[in-house]
């Protein structure tokens, strides 16, 4: 009885936890999508009515753009934790999404932070999680929803 009540409460502190983390990580990508507003905005008048350089404008879109990948990849984890909070496993499918998203990202727009055998690694690490998401994509998506059913009814 003690043992069942422990556990039971340990998996909402757990979940607790996790509804905390995905808050954070809202918060974050709410700040973090207002100061990247911002800076495009203020970059924007600088080169129309400055008339900045080609190349900084360039390196102000694609750091636009970088935080809009990145902004996805935030979101997928929110799922993920969202998934874990609620049923207390972890989603297989976005977990898979974000592997698949995570490198890809890292190699289009940190490609000249990277050292060649770690874009590699992240390249091949990409298209082995694209290649398992593809042919197991209806197990997938069955599992989740057998974790879903299994949730509901406890």
């Amino acid at each position: 009885m003690l043992g069942q009540w422990f556990g039971s409460f340990l998996q909402k502190v757990v979940s607790f936890h996790a509804y905390i983390g995905a808050l954070m990580l809202v918060l974050y990508m709410i700040v973090t999508m207002a100061t990247s507003v911002y800076e495009f905005v203020a970059n924007l008048h600088q080169y129309l009515f400055a008339g900045g350089s080609l190349t900084d404008q360039l390196a102000s879109q694609v750091e636009t753009l970088h935080g809009l990948a990145l902004a996805f990849v935030f979101y997928k984890a929110f799922r993920v934790m969202l998934a874990y909070a609620e049923s207390g496993h972890l989603s297989l499918k976005y977990t898979l999404e974000i592997a698949i998203i995570a490198p890809i990202v890292e190699i289009v727009f940190n490609w000249q932070r990277l050292p060649i055998e770690l874009a590699a690694i992240f390249a091949l690490f990409a298209i082995l999680t694209s290649t398992v998401y593809l042919f197991f994509y209806p197990v997938l998506r069955q599992v989740d929803k057998d974790y879903r059913k299994a949730y509901e009814a406890d």
